[in-house]
């Protein structure tokens, strides 16, 4: 898909909300975001916090995004979840495993959601 396509690369994390509580800057500058073809890992520091095979459905809005997560904390598990292209950025918000599909982007206290906002990491000249 499109959208898979344009996941590929190296992402740095912009903004991060967990069950309503947002991530502190200093943790935020260490998240790394990797996509090759249909693959994902998300890294804190170097340590892998998810490790998963992505399906994104472009025929919604916001599209849905399911993560089989074949390694990390949550492996064997599967998460679903919606994004959305705002400019240049990735937008997601993704239910805990075991969790329905969010309808929104809201992330409150005690919904197990996460919500990211990811940048393209500039290339060195």
């Amino acid at each position: 898909s499109p959208s898979l396509a344009r996941l590929e690369g190296e992402w740095t994390l912009h903004y991060l909300l967990r069950d309503g509580q947002e991530v502190p800057a200093m943790m935020r500058s260490m998240g790394r975001r990797v996509g090759k073809e249909n693959h994902v890992q998300v890294s804190f520091g170097g340590q892998i916090v998810v490790d998963a095979l992505i399906r994104i459905d472009e025929s919604h809005r916001p599209q849905f995004i399911d993560y089989l997560n074949v390694g990390g904390p949550a492996k064997d598990t599967i998460q679903f979840g919606i994004m959305e292209w705002r400019g240049a950025e990735a937008c997601f918000c993704m239910a805990a495993p075991g969790q329905s599909r969010p309808e929104n982007f809201e992330c409150p206290a005690g919904s197990g959601r996460t919500l990211s906002i990811w940048r393209l990491k500039e290339k060195a000249s």
